[in-house]
């Protein structure tokens, strides 16, 4: 879906098709994959240590990224907590 999103705007702004336009999609895709995979093995082990679901999931989301700047989660934040 990025890639179809991505070829359509080029020519919009005026740009043309590169590799390095084609890759970044896929590199963006990867690490919201990697933070998913963070995430969700975080939500595993506060469940196995007896948390509900909820507790769980409040605990396992760094205070970075939490609903009022979701866009300052990174890994380095993520590793951090």
């Amino acid at each position: 879906m990025p890639v179809i999103w991505l070829l359509g705007l080029l020519p919009v702004f005026g740009l043309g098709l590169d590799p390095m336009s084609i890759l970044v999609p896929f590199l963006i895709f990867s690490i919201a994959v990697s933070h998913a995979v963070q995430m969700t093995n975080a939500w595993k082990l506060e469940t196995l240590h007896g948390a509900d679901g909820v507790t769980a999931s409040t605990h396992s989301l760094p205070e970075s990224c939490s609903s009022r700047a979701p866009l300052r989660c990174s890994p380095t934040l993520s590793a951090s907590w």
